[in-house]
């Protein structure tokens, strides 16, 4: 079999295409216990210090609680529940389980 099956083995092999079609439904799932943030970096907000602006994934819980691309985190820091304040940088170096509870303190530039 070639490294793509064909619609011929597909039918030959129902599992196959159970399995192939599952793998893809996981891969546009989003990942548990991702927040969706990154970090961006504009130079007229890193000249204050302690503002960070974020890139957010459009499937990642941080769009669905609201935030935007462009959005600006007050602080550089999200509150964690049982860890405290931690560096936006770091938050993914945590490896927190799906459900865990961040605090986000943000603004949107350009807001009224």
């Amino acid at each position: 079999m070639s490294s793509r099956p064909n619609i011929i083995e597909l039918l030959a092999k129902p599992k196959l295409a159970a399995m192939l079609v599952e793998r893809e439904r996981a891969a546009r799932r989003p990942v548990l216990g991702w927040s969706g943030l990154a970090m961006r970096f504009d130079p007229q907000i890193a000249m204050f210090g302690d503002r960070v602006e974020v890139t957010v994934h459009p499937k990642s819980s941080a769009y669905r609680a609201g935030m935007r691309t462009g959005d600006v985190v007050i602080g550089g820091k999200i509150h964690v529940a049982g860890y405290g304040d931690v560096p936006l940088q770091n938050l993914d170096r945590l490896k927190l389980p799906a459900g865990t509870e961040i605090t986000v303190r943000f603004c949107r530039p350009g807001a009224r």
